[in-house]
């Protein structure tokens, strides 16, 4: 079986966050055969924009309203976001995550605070399919319109499938993907391709970035390995 490293970003000072990490990892002790989930401090709201003039990165993602993106044709809508820098700190979290994948040049696991684990996800199968960032999330209560997004996966699983692209469930338009982003593997490429995005046209919400019409590698499992704990959001509140 391969090893795979995982980490669940933590804010460090954060209550909610360090009780969802704990019980993330608890989960995965108790439900998987992972390796030991390692927490690592998420990007902080007053650290996103000293983190993006050192990156010499720019958020580009409506604060209010929406626009539409010309480079990708996909229309972009803000978040219900209070603190803004609180949404940039979280997508950085990832992006650097992403490039430990890159410099390691080992596929990984990355988790937020309120993953927790319900099966144990067959990871050599996973690393063997043809996508390079595979969601194992399941839906319901995680991303929008979840219901349709969840009868997509159980129908494409009732027919045999093990992996699929993720479900478009709105406007082709509207950025769709990975049934929220608390629980997926990205590979190094995927993981390159991602940073490279992000340097093309800007930083985004992750979950809006990663999505099926930028990513034609962007894949789930039709089995669901974590849900969400339904924590209050560190995000948008």
């Amino acid at each position: 079986m391969q090893s795979l490293k995982a980490y669940v970003i933590t804010l460090a000072l954060n209550s909610i966050s360090i009780t969802a990490s704990q019980n993330c990892i608890a989960s995965a002790k108790s439900n998987t055969k992972l390796a030991p989930v390692m927490t690592v401090n998420a990007v902080t709201a007053d650290e996103a924009q000293p983190m993006l003039k050192q990156e010499k990165l720019k958020w580009t993602y409506p604060s209010s309203g929406s626009r539409l993106d010309i480079a990708t044709g996909l229309k972009l809508s803000a978040y219900p976001t209070v603190n803004l820098n609180a949404r940039i700190a979280c997508a950085l979290s990832h992006y650097f995550l992403w490039q430990v994948s890159v410099d390691s040049k080992e596929p990984i696991l990355i988790l937020e605070h309120d993953a927790f684990f319900i099966k144990n996800p067959p990871i050599e199968e996973i690393l063997d399919s043809k996508y390079g960032c595979i969601g194992l999330n399941s839906p319901i209560g995680a991303t929008r319109r979840a219901s349709i997004y969840d009868a997509h996966v159980k129908n494409a699983k009732t027919s045999g499938k093990k992996f699929i692209r993720p479900p478009i469930v709105d406007k082709y338009m509207i950025p769709q993907g990975l049934a929220g982003n608390s629980a997926y593997i990205i590979k190094p490429r995927f993981a390159k391709s991602a940073i490279a995005a992000v340097k093309e046209h800007g930083v985004w919400p992750n979950d809006a970035l990663l999505n099926q019409q930028m990513f034609s590698d962007l894949g789930i499992t039709t089995t669901y390995y974590t849900k969400v704990q339904r924590t209050r959001s560190t995000t948008s509140s």
